[in-house]
């Protein structure tokens, strides 16, 4: 378990833990964030057989769950995998009660044809494109006074001013800020961190610029 711990480079390992048979103490290693969740699937994912199904429903709600909350589909896709991960653990169980789950066998191809995977990374495409755009337009300067005076990023239908951002996300927005002056072949990266922390999916404080609107 130590050896694997070090190869993969994350995870949280517990040594000497209680095991549930009461029978020699055991090591465990633990995965607390969706980051790391999602980085050992990726792995992962190409030597999975019987459990393929479920990682892959696993990966798109980690990434729906991180950025997409806002979206109008993203209440009802959550429901269709949580269909559909019953359906992965069960669909081998003959006389399994599917109509108990409300899931209906008919509709199974349908559900999994509404995989968001494409939708998000169109519109992720799109970002990309602007945050080149607004690279190629300013300097790091000048992006750093426009986030800290609020002026950018300008969509409020989806970001939030830095002024009404919780703590922790104005931190980490300066520590990327810092970061980009020090590593500026980075900085298309670090752009891309500093808009997540502002997202209004990333922040619990959105509703202060909501109330303040006429």
């Amino acid at each position: 378990m130590k050896e694997m711990h070090k190869s993969i480079g994350f995870g949280r390992m517990h040594l000497d833990q209680k095991s549930p048979q009461e029978t020699r103490l055991i090591n465990r290693l633990n995965f607390y964030s969706q980051d790391d969740v999602r980085e050992l699937l990726t792995k992962c994912l190409p030597h999975f057989r019987l459990k393929k199904g479920n990682a892959k429903l696993l990966l798109e709600l980690i990434r729906m769950k991180k950025s997409y909350k806002k979206e109008d589909w993203y209440r009802g896709r959550c429901d269709e995998i949580f269909k559909l991960m019953k359906w992965e653990n069960h669909k081998d169980h003959v006389g399994f009660d599917w109509s108990k789950e409300g899931i209906d066998l008919e509709n199974i191809s349908k559900l999994q044809g509404n995989c968001k995977m494409s939708v998000m990374d169109s519109m992720e495409n799109i970002g990309t494109i602007i945050k080149s755009e607004i690279l190629k337009s300013m300097t790091w300067n000048q992006l750093k006074e426009g986030i800290l005076s609020d002026e950018l990023p300008t969509d409020r239908t989806k970001y939030v001013k830095y002024s009404n951002l919780a703590s922790i996300n104005q931190r980490m927005v300066i520590y990327y800020l810092k970061k980009g002056f020090k590593q500026p072949e980075l900085r298309k990266k670090i752009l891309q961190n500093i808009l997540e922390e502002m997202l209004r999916s990333s922040n619990e404080r959105y509703d202060v610029e909501d109330n303040a609107r006429p």
